[in-house]
């Protein structure tokens, strides 16, 4: 039954296929109008409609197809103009700049480099600008030299050369680079191309050689000079130079000869010709511990454009090295209390000696001895006193030795001790000198014989000087005068109340020894006391201070003393107020007299006390003219 009723089905199915009236039954569905479609009763292939969905690939793919055609035959025409034009295009590694001239060159002497450009393009090149640039001395602050020179046209496959002296400047064996670089412009374009090229030269020679002359081993505390000598090879002349050193720590500046233009470390040579030579003779302290090293670092150069107390270009610099080492036997000489070389003192001054001797050695010392030797003309033997020793007037020595100290004939290991002793200098005030420059030389030496290991004596000695400088005396005398000098006053003698009084006031000027510098006298006006006028126009007066300033420069020795008088005047109104009824008016403040010893490298200053309405040595002078009236 069951495949009786399969094969009943597929029958049915077949007739339904295969029957000519609609196979879709018709069903209404809602209220909409119902759509009829053309469905032929036939079989035929089905047409097929165009639609967006299908021509969307076909129109990208004509476009594609249509840009890479067009592609490849701009792709074959850069290649053909490459192939056949590219040529003719421009390029820096086609261009060459050569430099030909000697690899070492002597500082400060003209070089002379050939450069030569070589255009193996094409094209020309237009508007050709060469440039040289170079250090012109050492450092990194050294200034740059640009040397520019126009070649203008450079055609395809010519070549320019062109001869550029340069001149440099270092230290020896310092090695410049040159910079070469052209510039230009192709026909038709407003952009600059560079090319470029280095060159590097070695200095043989630094055109301002330099030495310095000094121990390599000295004692702390010891007072040294450094000798500098600078001597000029270059073939022109060297301008602006400076020499500057730089000390190393533990260096005490005393002197210098010639003195330092700025500071205390920098000296102007100005111009120096070819073979010039200047000596710095520099003296200082050392102070440090035993085996330490002090350094002293001289630059020479050309001074700074913006300031000119810098080198700007350095020519060349050295280094000096010195080692502090403590002597086996030693004995430090202190004058007035200082330890510097050249110590300064006025005419008829006491100068206090101390020598401080020690034992430095791990071993014995035996017969010690130390001597102290004063020589000078204005020493004065008869005022020398000394504790302990013998003084030896035949030589003018202080010895302390076994026979006058105990404990000489033998000092231990770091044993120490000291000595002192006074003198005086001869006075020259208000003498003519008959010589100058004086100096009183104070020399010291310790000698002993050391206990070696093997038992055989080794002398060990140590010495040390020190100057003692006279300073020059210098010195103003002032006065009050009414009816003597150049001017001539007004008002009465003596002074009165609420009425002028013009005085002139003197300043005289004496010098003895030395030659004294940058001089100078100033003092100040009281309120109601008014400046009128001076001698000479070295004399100035400032309002708002009220200072009277009387610029004397340089006053040689011997003046005032014989030889040229120095004196100056400046005429005063003075106008007493009742408060000063009965007294002496001032007409000044206290008088100081300032200049620099130029021997003794100090400076000197005196003061007065003030000027005051008290005559001096003027015929209105007397009792009672110098107090004011009613």
């Amino acid at each position: 039954m069951e495949q009786k009723g399969k094969i009943d089905k597929i029958r049915e199915l077949n007739e339904r296929l295969y029957q000519k009236t609609d196979m879709v039954p018709r069903k209404h569905i809602g209220a909409f109008t119902q759509k009829g479609y053309g469905v032929t009763k036939t079989w035929a292939p089905p047409v097929l409609k165009e639609s967006s969905k299908t021509q969307l690939p076909q129109s990208m793919f004509k476009k594609f197809f249509i840009f890479s055609i067009g592609f490849f035959v701009l792709a074959l025409g850069v290649a053909a103009f490459i192939f056949y034009r590219g040529n003719t295009m421009v390029s820096t590694k086609n261009i060459e700049i050569s430099i030909l001239g000697n690899a070492f060159a002597n500082g400060g002497e003209e070089l002379p480099l050939q450069v030569e450009i070589t255009n193996k393009n094409t094209t020309a090149l237009e508007a050709v600008d060469l440039v040289l640039e170079y250090p012109k001395g050492s450092g990194d602050q050294a200034d740059t030299v640009r040397i520019r020179n126009a070649l203008g046209t450079i055609g395809a496959g010519d070549s320019s050369d062109i001869t550029i002296p340069v001149v440099l400047f270092g230290e020896q064996g310092s090695v410049k680079t040159i910079r070469a670089s052209i510039q230009y412009r192709l026909q038709g374009s407003n952009s600059i191309f560079v090319k470029e090229t280095t060159y590097d030269v070695t200095i043989n020679q630094a055109p301002l050689v330099l030495s310095v002359d000094a121990p390599t081993e000295v004692t702390p505390g010891q007072t040294i000079t450094l000798n500098i000598k600078s001597t000029l090879n270059a073939e022109k002349e060297a301008k602006d130079i400076l020499i500057r050193v730089e000390y190393p720590p533990g260096f005490q500046f005393v002197s210098a000869e010639p003195k330092p233009t700025y500071g205390n470390n920098i000296w102007s040579l100005g111009d120096l010709p070819q073979g010039s030579v200047r000596d710095i003779a520099l003296t200082g302290v050392v102070l440090g511990e035993n085996d330490e090293e002090r350094t002293f670092h001289v630059y020479a150069g050309e001074a700074g454009k913006a300031l000119q107390r810098d080198i700007g270009v350095v020519y060349n610099s050295l280094l000096h090295t010195i080692v502090l080492k403590r002597p086996f036997l030693e004995a430090k000489l202190a004058l007035n209390g200082a330890i510097q070389d050249a110590y300064s003192v006025t005419s008829g001054a006491t100068v206090r000696g101390e020598v401080k001797w020690s034992n430095n050695l791990p071993n014995r010392i035996l017969n010690a001895e130390i001597r102290v030797k004063i020589d000078g003309v204005l020493y004065d033997e008869e005022s020398l006193s000394q504790i302990g020793g013998f003084y030896d007037s035949l030589n003018n020595e202080i010895v302390w030795n076994q026979s006058t100290t105990e404990g000489f004939k033998e000092i231990a290991p770091n044993d120490t001790g000291s000595f002192s002793f006074t003198f005086k200098t001869k006075s020259l005030v208000g003498e003519a000198p008959s010589v100058q420059n004086q100096e009183i030389t104070v020399a010291v030496s310790i000698k002993g014989l050391e206990a070696g290991q093997e038992g055989i004596p080794v002398e060990v000695t140590s010495y040390e000087t020190k100057k003692v400088r006279i300073a020059s005396d210098f010195q103003v005398a002032v006065g009050t005068l009414f009816a003597s000098g150049p001017y001539q006053n007004t008002g009465s003698i003596p002074p009165r109340k609420d009425q002028e009084t013009t005085y002139t006031l003197s300043f005289k000027v004496t010098n003895s020894t030395n030659q004294i510098k940058d001089a100078y006298i100033r003092t100040t006006l009281p309120p109601n006391v008014r400046f009128i006028k001076g001698s000479k126009n070295t004399i100035s007066y400032t309002e708002g201070s009220r200072e009277v300033k009387i610029l004397l420069g340089t006053i040689e020795p011997n003046t005032g003393l014989g030889g040229v008088t120095q004196e100056y005047f400046v005429q005063v109104a003075l106008i007493p107020s009742s408060a000063q009824i009965g007294q002496v008016a001032p007409l000044t403040t206290a008088v100081t007299l300032t200049g620099l010893d130029t021997f003794a490298n100090t400076i000197l200053e005196t003061t007065r006390q003030a000027l005051t309405t008290r005559l001096s040595n003027d015929p209105q002078g007397g009792p009672g003219s110098e107090k004011v009236g009613e």
